[in-house]
């Protein structure tokens, strides 16, 4: 079943369809283990503002703390939490969060909880010869509550690309993909229907297991 046959116009998903995605909640120890991450995590923004960020109210920490959750729900899904990407950056990662196959899988967290969330890409964090833009695919995961998220949907580079950025929501150009456009993982496997870009420029995301309690292995 598709994000596409689910839906009921072309305004994007309905209630019902957003129900019948797979949802994955975390536990205790992982909400640690991602807290943690993001603490270390926060300094990233010193160059922007003293690190003091606020991101629809969240400040440094809450802010990766929340795409942190997010990249994990997804590799939990997935059953690969050991290639979570663990690495610091001075501003912006590498542009793959983690692996499935042999894809650099960007995730992207929304707290929107309408019927047609939107999968939003930084139009300058996919150009080939920047390592922000290593992911060969992209996929959009929406926080349901706490610890609770729903994964929408994924879709590979070319597709994402295939359009002209604009300024949305607000200041920042953005590759704009409906939900409706997205391929549902109740439908299909990623790792099967995307291809890896195969760019040599792209830096790699460095294995790190998490400890053995939370997934890694012993």
């Amino acid at each position: 079943m598709s994000v596409q046959q689910l839906n009921i116009d072309d305004d994007g998903l309905s209630s019902l369809a957003l129900q019948v995605l797979p949802e994955v909640t975390l536990d205790e120890q992982e909400e640690q283990y991602c807290r943690e991450l993001a603490e270390a995590r926060a300094g990233t923004y010193e160059p922007i503002n003293g690190g003091q960020l606020l991101c629809d109210g969240l400040d440094s920490v809450g802010t990766h703390l929340l795409g942190i959750l997010g990249e994990y729900a997804v590799a939990k899904y997935y059953g690969v939490a050991e290639t979570l990407d663990e690495d610091t950056y001075q501003l912006r990662d590498s542009g793959g969060d983690i692996r499935i196959g042999d894809l650099q899988v960007d995730v992207k967290v929304t707290q929107w909880d309408g019927d047609n969330p939107y999968l939003l890409v930084p139009s300058d964090s996919t150009q080939s010869h920047m390592t922000a833009g290593s992911a060969d695919a992209y996929v959009l995961v929406q926080q349901v509550e706490g610890l609770t998220f729903r994964l929408i949907g994924f879709a590979s580079h070319t597709i994402v690309t295939a359009r002209a950025p604009r300024r949305f929501p607000r200041h920042i150009k953005n590759f704009v993909v409906e939900s409706s456009e997205l391929l549902s993982p109740v439908e299909a496997d990623i790792a099967e229907v995307v291809e890896p870009r195969g760019n040599d420029s792209v830096n790699e995301i460095p294995v790190i297991e998490p400890p053995a309690e939370l997934g890694g292995s012993a």
